[in-house]
């Protein structure tokens, strides 16, 4: 067997491999690592300096790296077991028999407790607690800013000239309509607004954009902002200056596991969840971005937009999303209110019940209080005959699909299972 990213084998048989996640700081990091007792001649690591600096002065024994060498397009990091690693896992004696290699990478073995806030964290959530608003049928929220917002740059001209650039892309692969077809809608409900003046300010920031194609039928195209655009390398971005706020998502091996609890099943998610919680006005100008008027046209004049709702690409929107979730069905007067929180996985809500009476309860409670929030389920699916009926008459236009995602697994609602397609390794 070759391991992909190896010069030659490790000596020992005993080798084991996993993806963990790196937190660092505000920053994430998915890695594939390759569990050895030995470490090899020479193993790829690219693009991993910092976790590799993170990690060795936890005692970790790390093999050497090439970057010159292209081996596969994964970042791939290999560990030797220790000591050091044993006494960080407190690993109890009485046992031995079960799998250290698997206790491995727990995130608290390296030190890195995802269970432990950060500072900014209880700011942040204190900070949207106190600013939080419901007026016109929705919530309304404030960002949560790291630093003062005044020393956002501009970013105008940066903006602008990938804006041309884009256009000329999408023209040539024939998605320019399609574009623009994206702007118009999130005019039209109310995501999206124009700003009188073009000119470039310096209270405002300016965000680049492009376009991601998706094998969605409801999204196929998603336009994503850059916030991580700096104007220089030493410049901060919108990111760089907003508070990440506290991992609100519930684990995902726990929420697969409830899944399958009881005998019904069922599955939905929010209508462009995140652009469903609204801006308040005095940061919306730092969510502003151009387009031109006519997009077929280079000569037409530069439209300015800014956000009125959080933006998908912010460091902070999946904090602000799950925090307004949270907080409209906990202060409803819902009977169902500690059930429908506890089934949200980001914007997906999926859940089970053993009776069909509470099942159908559930779907229409979940309706009812998404609707106050304006946050509308769609793409219902379920396994209950009954409720598939309901399904069909409350949404005319959609069929339940009879396989159907959760998770990253399939469904099949008609024989009830759930199946993994498994990512092709090279070996």
């Amino acid at each position: 067997m070759t391991i992909t990213g190896f010069m030659g084998q490790p000596k020992s048989e005993d080798f084991h491999i996993v993806k963990p996640m790196i937190k660092m700081g505000r920053r994430r990091k998915r890695v594939t690592a390759v569990v050895v007792e030995e470490l090899p001649h020479v193993i790829v690591v690219p693009g991993l300096s910092e976790v590799l600096r993170d990690l060795s002065s936890k005692g970790f024994q790390i093999a050497k790296s090439k970057e010159s060498l292209n081996i596969t397009p994964e970042s791939v990091l290999v560990m030797k077991i220790t000591d050091h690693i044993e006494q960080l896992q407190g690993l109890d004696p009485h046992l031995e028999d079960e799998s250290e290699l698997h206790k491995l990478w727990d995130l608290d073995s390296i030190g890195i407790d995802a269970t432990i806030p950060i500072p900014d964290d209880s700011v942040s959530y204190q900070a949207y607690l106190d600013t939080v608003k419901y007026e016109d049928g929705q919530y309304w929220i404030k960002l949560p800013w790291r630093m003062n917002k005044a020393d956002l740059p501009n970013n105008y001209y940066k903006a602008l000239g990938q804006m041309y650039s884009l256009i000329k892309e999408q023209k040539r692969k024939g998605q320019i309509e399609a574009y623009q077809k994206v702007f118009d809608e999130h005019a039209r409900l109310g995501f999206i607004e124009e700003v009188p003046m073009t000119n470039p300010t310096d209270q405002c920031h300016y965000l680049p954009h492009h376009g991601v194609l998706k094998d969605s039928e409801t999204t196929p195209l998603r336009i994503d902002f850059n916030s991580s655009s700096k104007s220089s390398s030493h410049a901060p971005s919108l990111n760089d200056c907003l508070m990440t706020g506290p991992t609100m998502t519930k684990k995902l091996y726990d929420v697969l596991l409830k899944f399958r609890i009881n005998k019904y099943a069922y599955t939905a998610d929010i209508s462009k969840a995140f652009l469903r919680v609204g801006l308040q006005e005095e940061d919306r100008d730092y969510t502003r971005f151009v387009w031109l008027s006519d997009p077929n046209d280079e000569t037409s004049p530069i439209k300015t937009y800014r956000f009125k709702s959080v933006l998908f690409g912010a460091t902070s929107s999946p904090f602000l999303l799950q925090a307004t979730i949270d907080y409209h069905l906990k202060t409803s007067d819902s009977p169902l209110k500690e059930v429908l929180a506890s089934n949200f996985y980001v914007d997906n809500f999926q859940g089970t019940a053993s009776e069909e009476w509470e099942l159908i309860n559930i779907y229409k409670e979940a309706n009812k209080q998404l609707k106050v929030a304006n946050m509308p389920l769609r793409q219902w699916t379920t396994n209950n005959p009954n409720l598939q009926c309901l399904i069909k008459e409350d949404f005319q236009d959609y069929i339940p699909p009879k396989k159907t995602s959760v998770l990253g697994l399939h469904w099949n609602t008609d024989t009830d299972t759930l199946s993994l397609k498994p990512t092709r390794f090279n070996y």
